[in-house]
């Protein structure tokens, strides 16, 4: 009779912390949805004005790989004529 009881005692004790943890979990989830909520713009704006800062590398790497490439054609020209 004692085994059952502790037994009964163990699940309900189980149960009971199961619940809390499914509260705690809820709880976590709705703080984090608040925080991404809040935080959001900053984060969209940041991202947006590193993709423009990205932009701008490649606009001006690719203006200076095509001076090098017209370089290296008349470089290659004034070659070839000696």
């Amino acid at each position: 009779m004692q085994l059952t009881t502790l037994k009964k005692l163990l699940t309900l004790a189980a149960g009971f912390a199961l619940i809390v943890a499914g509260i705690a979990g809820l709880i976590f989830s709705l703080a984090g949805l608040v925080v991404v909520a809040r935080l959001e713009p900053r984060i969209e704006a940041t991202v947006t004005e590193r993709l423009e800062q990205l932009d701008q590398v490649l606009v001006k790497t690719a203006d200076g790989l095509a001076t090098a490439d017209s370089l290296l054609s008349e470089a290659i020209t004034i070659a070839d004529s000696l």
